[in-house]
């Protein structure tokens, strides 16, 4: 749907840089693509609304379900799983991830490794100064890639240094909170559980 204005009387369409362009000097290209963008951004967000209901509406079956088997053994249901039909050839998986940001902490252990292959020979050091960059660098919104900064933990050194890097990014860790994603499979035609497609971009 077009932004279009009334004034004196006549009719005008707003612009992508918030101009006014009187109606009659929109071409006719212009207002069949601008109609044809309207009517499939409605069929999208009715889309996204059936969607947002499904999920929903499948999260709650798949809580009330797990909460059931664990009160049966005096539990409270926590963490992933998978659940299997009768002939387990169709499965809906269960998948917790914890969602992680990092204290200024970071910043310091960041300083620690710097200080770190300062002091080292130059044989590793390009490669594994290629390896901190990236770690350390911020997307668009300003995080840090999580795994990223917690592959550095892997590596394993015994510089003090490096060590007090490691127990810093330890130390920085902030957990906000913990996101449920769901999947689910179908057996297809060799017995092989595929997953059934949910985005829209990959179907």
């Amino acid at each position: 749907m077009p932004k279009i204005l009334d004034y004196n009387g006549d009719k005008y369409w707003i612009n992508g840089d918030n101009q006014m362009v009187l109606e009659r000097y929109v071409s006719a290209d212009d207002k069949s693509r601008d109609k044809l963008v309207g009517e499939l951004i409605k069929r999208a967000k009715r889309l996204n609304k059936l969607i947002i209901g499904e999920k929903e509406a499948m999260s709650h079956a798949i809580a009330d379900y797990l909460n059931k088997v664990a009160a049966a053994k005096g539990e409270e249901w926590s963490g992933g799983t998978t659940l299997y039909n009768f002939s387990a050839d169709q499965a809906v998986v269960i998948k917790m991830a914890r969602r992680i940001v990092f204290s200024e902490k970071l910043n310091l252990a960041k300083q620690k490794i710097d200080e770190c292959i300062r002091e080292w020979s130059t044989g590793a050091t390009d490669e594994l100064k290629s390896l901190v960059t990236r770690a350390f660098e911020m997307d668009k919104q300003g995080k840090y890639d999580t795994k990223q900064i917690l592959g550095l933990r892997q590596m394993k050194f015994d510089h003090p240094l490096w060590l007090e890097a490691m127990e810093l990014i330890v130390d920085s860790i902030i957990v906000q909170g913990t996101k449920t994603y769901f999947y689910f499979q179908e057996a297809n035609e060799e017995g092989a559980l595929e997953s059934i497609v949910l985005d829209y971009a990959k179907l």
